[in-house]
């Protein structure tokens, strides 16, 4: 990838993983760049409900669908998943795009097509790289930042030591 990748983990939710990252991608589409905020938490995705309402959000299928479907279809355009915030709400300066899980998006098929998906195989990787490189190709973004799901999984091993340019760790000393 030519585009810095920027990825948000944490071992358990509740560390404030999306909140920060939904307040870096506006730091960095204020300083004029042009940001692609990516939802990989898809037991508990949330940093698309910072930016978009659930009105805004139902009408759009995410990730999940997107990696789906490119398993039956190469010609998908990764790019028509992506929400774009609107430019009044960021004064007109930078691009910011999400691309939400898809889980708003009838919501009841959601558990099933997430199913479907292995992330521990190649294919997965594949994928994601497919997806990544399609979005670099259309829209030639500044940075991507990726909103990891929490605790231990194959796919955030490979996006945090294979992708990643600089991790993120978000955790909290409860032993005190």
């Amino acid at each position: 990838l030519k585009t810095p990748l920027i990825a948000g983990y944490s071992f358990k939710g509740g560390m404030g993983r999306s909140t920060n990252l939904a307040y870096l991608s506006l730091f960095f589409s204020f300083q004029k760049k042009k940001i692609v905020v990516f939802d990989f938490d898809f037991e508990a995705p949330g940093i698309t409900t910072f930016f978009f309402n659930a009105k805004e959000r139902v009408n759009s299928e995410g990730l999940v669908d997107c990696i789906t479907q490119l398993n039956i279809d190469e010609k998908i355009n990764p790019a028509d998943y992506l929400l774009q915030l609107a430019p009044d709400k960021l004064t007109g300066v930078g691009s910011l795009y999400l691309f939400p899980t898809g889980i708003d998006h009838k919501p009841e098929h959601y558990l099933d097509k997430l199913s479907k998906i292995d992330f521990d195989t190649s294919y997965f990787k594949e994928v994601i790289l497919k997806i990544l490189k399609k979005i670099e190709e259309s829209l030639s973004p500044d940075l991507f930042i990726i909103d990891l799901r929490a605790g231990i999984h194959e796919s955030n091993g490979f996006i945090l030591n294979e992708l990643s340019d600089l991790n993120f760790l978000f955790f909290n000393d409860f032993a005190r």
